[in-house]
């Protein structure tokens, strides 16, 4: 997979991870609060572009799991590809009632760890220099 590219000040990239992360971490959070979660911290960025880019990455480093299901039966995506493909599809990113065109996130060990790490990091690049560029 190639690399991200996105153009911002590190204190913004650490500030959106912590964003993302943070909700994955809090609950199983629907794939469209994401979005909402990015505008109330920066209204100027495509905030489900961004999200889809950031997810993508937190699912190939394993930050994030994928859960599709209704809330008290949630079933985890195991294969990447199809994580992936969820995350591209658009009905996924609108707010819905019905719980088959609910895609759900939470982190990883691995995710919470990362969080913990940026949280507490000066310099996003320093630490982890490739985690959204």
């Amino acid at each position: 997979m190639g690399e991200i590219e996105i153009t911002m000040q590190n204190e913004k990239k650490r500030e959106i991870l912590l964003v993302v992360l943070w909700a994955a971490i809090e609950d199983y959070v629907p794939l469209f609060e994401i979005p909402w979660e990015l505008n109330s911290v920066y209204d100027s960025i495509d905030s489900i572009g961004m999200s889809r880019k950031i997810l993508t990455r937190f699912i190939y480093r394993d930050f994030i799991e994928i859960f599709k299901g209704e809330y008290n039966d949630l079933k985890k995506i195991n294969d990447i590809e199809t994580s992936i493909y969820l995350l591209n599809e658009e009905e996924y990113w609108e707010a819905s009632d019905e719980y088959e065109k609910i895609i759900r996130i939470s982190a990883t060990e691995k995710g919470v760890k990362f969080y913990k790490e940026i949280y507490s990091a000066n310099n996003i690049n320093v630490l982890y220099p490739d985690s959204i560029e």
